[in-house]
């Protein structure tokens, strides 16, 4: 008995059909194996787009002219990752349905937040860094002045002077570096001005800290196409030729922004190349199964279970007499197959053998909004008005006995030196 024989048209593209040397392998090759055996029929196997010199550039052209071949009757049969649409429909039969997917949403997976390396430094709003160091300088710079210029006229070093802002606290003040009354007295309030701030930066690094551990979850923008389209931060594209249904109130919001936005990618490998460079401000509307691989084999990317409109895979026939028959007879194979289980072990076998990548889920992250339940704010000058007072009010005291303790030494001396000459008539 004579077997019918299939010319069938192929486009490559992993994991349905790839090239090995002179021969193909992959999801699909396995299936139409499958099938010929069960369907009784031969075939031979040719790839159009590599006669020419050339690859498709994308999922559109892939099905454009796969299924164009098949239309012209150049091939009996079109192979590759083809979608069931209305559309094309109207120009070849269409097998049962081998696989149903959705479109869904790939994205960069997110990363746990972790504490910066300058974590101490962010309880303090930049100026009020300035603030305390431009302080520290002041009063060192004062004790200076104090204990140079005044009645005792100290000779300690201009380095130790410089320094005790700083050295006060860290040791005890030794009987060998003697600071005047105005130099006491400013570095007692310069004492107090550092306590208060010191236990308000104490009081917002705890906050800070709480509120980074809040958040060191890994955090996803949204986890639904809904979320998608209620959000602005993130930008989203689609693949030229998805089928959105304009009758449905979020698919037709979806297309009016992706025209608006002409938001549309020709291969997944532009779409990969975009998500990644974006660093998660952008995300892809991809098919299924093509992101179930890519996830497998990319660990950096994630795909959410949330899906915009259901996707058949098929085979298509050429819509003729032949054709259909042979759309028959597959389409009863397949049906064998899917009640045997055999489908999913294939599919099982082309996707998984893949995997290197530790199995995350869109599970395993928290929603953005929920969070952040501590809001942190750096300190700002504003906050420690009161410290800053009362160091103005310890300079202005210093400073005011010193000044008195200037004009004491100087009517001192001159009486000193009237003396003198009294003494001297």
């Amino acid at each position: 008995m004579d077997f019918p024989h299939y010319n069938i048209s192929i486009a490559e593209v992993e994991p349905y059909i790839m090239k090995d040397g002179p021969l193909y392998k992959g999801y699909m090759v396995d299936l139409i194996a499958m099938l010929a055996n069960l369907s009784n029929f031969t075939f031979t196997l040719h790839d159009a787009f590599n006669e020419d010199g050339r690859q498709p550039t994308g999922y559109s052209e892939r099905l454009g002219n796969v299924i164009g071949h098949v239309v012209s009757q150049s091939f009996d049969i079109g192979l590759s990752d083809l979608m069931i649409t209305e559309e094309a429909s109207r120009a070849v039969y269409f097998t049962r349905p081998f696989s149903i997917s959705g479109a869904r949403i790939l994205m960069l997976k997110p990363r746990p937040r972790k504490l910066i390396s300058l974590m101490l430094l962010v309880p303090l709003d930049p100026e009020l860094w300035t603030l305390l160091v431009c302080s520290g300088m002041l009063v060192g710079v004062l004790i200076c002045v104090f204990n140079r210029f005044s009645r005792t006229a100290l000779k300690n070093g201009v380095l130790e002077d410089l320094t005790i802002p700083v050295t006060c606290f860290i040791s005890r003040m030794k009987d060998d570096k003697p600071l005047t009354t105005p130099s006491r007295l400013l570095l007692a309030f310069w004492r107090a001005f550092v306590l208060i701030n010191a236990c308000s930066y104490l009081a917002n690094l705890a906050s800070y800290i709480f509120s980074e551990n809040s958040r060191s979850q890994a955090e996803l923008p949204f986890k639904t196409f809904s979320d998608l389209t209620s959000q602005s931060r993130v930008s989203y594209g689609g693949w030229l030729g998805m089928q959105l249904n304009t009758h449905d109130t979020l698919q037709q919001k979806m297309l009016k922004y992706l025209n608006s936005q002409y938001s549309f990618y020709t291969d997944l490998s532009v779409a990969v190349e975009e998500i990644a460079s974006k660093n998660g401000m952008y995300v892809a509307i991809v098919d299924g199964q093509a992101g179930e691989y890519l996830v497998n084999s990319d660990c950096r990317f994630l795909l959410l279970k949330d899906e915009l409109y259901t996707i058949a895979y098929s085979i298509v026939c050429g819509k003729t007499e032949r054709g259909r028959k042979a759309c028959d007879a597959m389409s009863d194979a397949i049906i064998h197959l899917q009640t045997e289980g055999i489908l999913v072990e294939l599919k099982r076998k082309w996707w998984s053998q893949q995997t290197s990548c530790h199995h995350v889920s869109e599970e395993d992250f928290e929603m953005s909004h929920g969070a952040h339940m501590v809001k942190f704010e750096p300190m700002q000058i504003a906050d420690v008005a009161v410290a800053c007072i009362l160091l103005f009010v310890g300079v202005c005291i210093a400073a005011c006995i010193w000044v008195t303790q200037l004009l004491r030494r100087k009517r001192q001396m001159e009486h000193t030196d009237h003396s003198n000459e009294m003494d001297s008539v």
